[in-house]
C-alpha cells in the first residue's frame, strides 16, 4: 500500500509538469527463428515458431508538445514449437515459459485530431526467462519501430493500437545442465507480427 501511495504521489508530481497517461498494454509477438550451423562437417538446422503474450502496465509522459516517453514493465507467457533437422533425422517438440521484463519507447506525435492520434518512434525492451528451471536462463533484447494509433474515447480515456514496422532481436541462452554448458549469442533481424492493444487514462 505504501509503494502504491508513493507511485500515485510521483505520478501527481510529474503530471503537474507534463501530461501523464497510465494504462496497460496487451502485446503479442508471432515470429519464426531459423538457425543453420555446421558442426563437425554436418549441417544442422533449427527452426522455431514462437508466440508471445505480454501484459505491460505503462506510463505515457508527454514531454513538450509532441514527444512521448513511454516506460513500462510486465510479464510474458511464451509458447513455441521447435523442429531440429540432423543428418540422422528430424525431431519436433513444444515448450512454454514465463518471463519478466521492461523497457521504454520514445514516440513523436505526427498527427493529432479530435478523434485519433498517430505517433511513431523507436522502442527497446528486455525479457528474462527461465525456460526449464534449474540454472537455465534466456535473455532477449528487442528493439523496434512501432506505429501507434490512439482512438480518443473522451478527453481522458483512449485506446492505443500499435504494431512494429521493424524489430531487431538479440538473444542470450545459458544451459546449466550437468551434462554440458553452452552460451549462444546471435544478432538477427526478424519480421515480427506484433500487435499491441492498450487502454489509457490521462491525468
Amino acid at each position: 500500500m505504501r509503494r502504491f501511495t508513493i507511485l500515485l504521489i510521483a505520478l501527481w508530481a510529474v503530471s503537474a509538469l507534463a501530461e501523464v497517461s497510465v494504462g496497460v498494454n496487451l502485446a503479442t509477438d508471432l515470429y519464426t527463428e531459423r538457425d543453420v550451423r555446421d558442426e563437425d562437417n554436418d549441417d544442422n538446422e533449427d527452426t522455431e515458431t514462437i508466440y508471445n503474450l505480454q501484459v505491460i502496465p505503462s506510463v505515457i509522459i508527454l514531454a513538450g508538445s509532441r514527444l512521448e516517453i513511454v516506460p513500462g514493465a510486465g510479464f510474458s507467457l511464451e509458447a513455441g514449437s521447435r523442429e531440429d533437422v540432423r543428418p540422422g533425422g528430424t525431431t519436433e517438440s513444444d515448450w512454454t515459459n514465463v518471463g519478466f521484463g521492461g523497457g521504454c519507447g520514445f514516440f513523436v506525435r505526427l498527427i493529432e485530431g479530435e478523434v485519433f492520434r498517430l505517433s511513431l518512434g523507436p522502442d527497446g525492451w528486455f525479457w528474462v526467462r527461465n525456460p526449464d528451471g534449474d540454472d537455465n536462463t534466456e535473455l532477449d533484447v528487442i528493439g523496434g519501430l512501432p506505429v501507434n494509433i490512439d482512438l480518443l474515447l473522451t478527453h481522458r480515456l483512449f485506446v492505443r493500437i500499435s504494431s512494429r514496422l521493424l524489430a531487431v532481436k538479440w538473444e542470450y541462452d545459458k544451459d546449466g545442465d550437468n551434462a554440458h554448458r553452452s552460451r549462444i549469442t546471435y544478432f538477427d533481424i526478424n519480421s515480427m507480427i506484433s500487435p499491441v492493444l492498450g487502454f489509457y487514462f490521462t491525468f
